[in-house]
């Protein structure tokens, strides 16, 4: 059994470009410069959206102060699909609120559009002041 090295490993985590020997039809060994190994291309699967639109918080009038995490599904064309609310992150449970807070951000965030995707969580946090 052949033993196995850290280092292709290593070399292909790393992006590194090296030849790699080509078995011809003849059978001899050469090396191609079109046959090399490609680096990785990663593309994290949430990578960052931008907010093109965001909810107008004037109107809103709340008693105390407080901190909402949304959660928001975003379809590829960047309109939020659904929204739930962080409630470990979250320092209100005015459920009256928080209905009202998810309805508006459902109703007016976008996000830039992104084709080819499927639909994305993206995290939003605003903080409301009392008034």
């Amino acid at each position: 059994m052949k033993k196995l090295t850290a280092l292709p490993i290593l070399i292909l985590l790393l992006g590194f470009s090296l030849p790699v020997q080509a078995q011809s039809n003849t059978g001899e060994n050469n090396t191609k410069d079109d046959m090399r190994v490609q680096p990785r291309q990663m593309q994290l699967a949430n990578s960052p959206r931008k907010m093109v639109k965001t909810p107008d918080w004037n109107s809103l009038q709340v008693e105390a102060t407080c901190t909402v995490h949304f959660l928001l599904e975003v379809d590829n064309m960047g309109h939020v699909i659904n929204v739930r609310i962080n409630e470990a992150k979250t320092t209100t449970r005015d459920q009256n609120l928080l209905d009202k807070l998810v309805e508006k951000v459902k109703s007016e965030v976008l996000y830039e559009s992104k084709a080819g995707t499927t639909m994305q969580t993206m995290s939003y946090a605003h903080t409301f002041f009392a008034k």
